[in-house]
């Protein structure tokens, strides 16, 4: 298990709430999926940093979401609501945000789906 990418996935979450933006998100890390929605199998849980709520659920993977625009190895996140417009709408703001989280961590997103981005090293 990558450790780094749960620190990512919690840094996320602690972003994405600070922005009030953490409604209606998946992230998929190690076979685990972080939400803002309870989901069965789902357990409460907050973060390290920032103590900011979100579910739990383990074994599952992000590629029977998102299929071939999932990465397994990484972080892949999953994305409707609020996050959705601003992301395609374009929004610098916002993007940068998420693409300075990753650079911090040696990775850049990429879109799949208009819901969806994956996370991929930046020296590849």
């Amino acid at each position: 298990m990558n450790l780094i990418m749960n620190e990512m996935a919690e840094e996320l979450v602690d972003l994405l709430t600070q922005e009030e933006l953490f409604d209606e998100i998946n992230i998929y890390v190690n076979n685990t999926r972080y939400s803002s929605e309870k989901t069965k199998n789902a357990e409460r849980q907050t973060t390290a940093k920032m103590g900011n709520a979100y579910w739990r659920t383990e074994n599952v993977r992000a590629e029977d979401v998102v299929g071939e625009y999932a990465n397994p190895d990484t972080l892949t996140m999953t994305f409707e609501g609020m996050l959705y417009d601003l992301l395609t709408d374009g929004n610098p703001g916002v993007e940068g945000k998420l693409q300075s989280l990753f650079e911090r961590y040696g990775y850049y997103l990429e879109y799949g789906y208009a819901w969806s981005l994956a996370i991929y090293p930046i020296d590849e």
